[in-house]
């Protein structure tokens, strides 16, 4: 019957058992292959939905995470910048520029 469909696909899809039981006519190889085809989308679909809500949200913190990168590498381009004036002999004072013409 139905149960002994249920228990051949789940013997088909997790490789268990030895395959003592298996369908033997056309009716019951139909059944079979129509369940296990019925089992890969019941499974599959919840995948699409969770990737697809995984995507949304990933695309919602990607400004976020952009921003950060700017941000170290801002920072590590300060740091450089330090490293070499310390090189130098010292960071220069900035000079202002006399407003009198």
């Amino acid at each position: 019957g139905i149960n002994a469909e249920y228990g051949r696909i789940v013997n088909r899809k997790t490789w268990v058992g030895y395959g003592d039981m298996y369908p033997e006519t056309w009716g019951g190889k139909l059944v079979a292959s129509i369940l296990v085809f019925v089992s890969m989308v019941y499974l599959a679909l919840p995948m699409t939905i969770i990737v697809s809500k995984f995507n949304k949200a990933f695309e919602k913190f990607k400004p976020e995470r952009e921003q950060k990168n700017r941000r170290k590498q801002q920072q590590e381009q300060l740091q450089k910048a330090d490293g070499a004036y310390q090189a130098m002999g010292g960071r220069p004072q900035p000079q202002i520029a006399n407003s009198r013409t």
